[in-house]
């Protein structure tokens, strides 16, 4: 590690531990989803986000004090600022070695899980506060003006929830440094065309599929979920 750190002082050096079924189960499946999340926040992969075992030059400690956060948070915090700047991420191969099954750690599954996944936690939060304009509105159209509707009240119901969506997003999840008419502008073209995409598949379903029309809608909108997230964090709200 200390020498990977002399022949890179301009990059973070992790020690990457590389699990098998002899890992304790929890460890394996916990650093498997913050792998996956991390790598859609930043675009960067990175076999072992929860590694403690790290070696840098000193040149690195002005900035390390000034990112904020504790405990899990805080070295999760640490490899979200290095790759928002493009710094050189190295990862050196290391034993993986657990005592008692890994009895002695004091990670809090549920305080510190939070604190680690708050990003995807928070948009996951707008998107739902979000989902639920959406599907209200629609239903309500839908009962009213019945299935001829559906078109209508899909585009409708949309343009409300975009709105609020927008503003959740542009304000606390992605704290974006961007003017509000700039980022406006990027959200709702990007909202047109999840737009179309929703709309049309909403039709195949129903019109050509003969499947439920709220039943559908649920389903269109997880599908554009994932797409909708990796958009906004790197093109709509990008100057973050």
């Amino acid at each position: 590690m200390c020498e990977a750190a002399e022949k890179h002082p301009g990059a973070m050096v992790l020690g990457s531990r590389k699990h098998s079924k002899a890992s304790p189960w929890k460890s394996r499946f916990g650093n498997g989803v913050t792998r996956v999340v991390f790598r859609l926040l930043t675009g960067v992969g990175i076999r072992d986000t929860q590694t403690g075992l790290r070696a840098f030059n000193a040149s690195f400690l002005r900035r390390l004090i000034k990112i904020p956060g504790a405990r899990y948070e805080y070295e999760m915090n640490v490899l979200l600022d290095l790759a928002k700047t493009s710094c050189k991420i190295i990862e050196v191969p290391i034993e993986t070695v657990y005592i008692r099954n890994n009895a002695g750690s004091h990670f809090r599954a549920v305080r510190d899980s939070i604190s680690i996944y708050k990003e995807i936690l928070k948009f996951s939060a707008s998107s739902f506060a979000g989902f639920l304009t959406d599907y209200l509105l629609y239903s309500l159209i839908v009962l009213l003006t019945g299935p001829k509707g559906i078109l209508l009240a899909n585009v409708a119901a949309r343009l409300v929830s975009a709105s609020v969506n927008f503003a959740l997003n542009y304000r606390y999840v992605f704290h974006s440094r961007e003017t509000l008419a700039a980022s406006a502008l990027k959200y709702f073209t990007l909202a047109c065309g999840i737009l179309i995409c929703n709309s049309a598949l909403l039709f195949l379903l129903t019109a050509a599929g003969g499947w439920n029309p709220f039943l559908s809608k649920i389903v269109v909108e997880l599908l554009l979920f994932v797409g909708s997230w990796l958009m906004q964090r790197g093109f709509v709200f990008a100057g973050r």
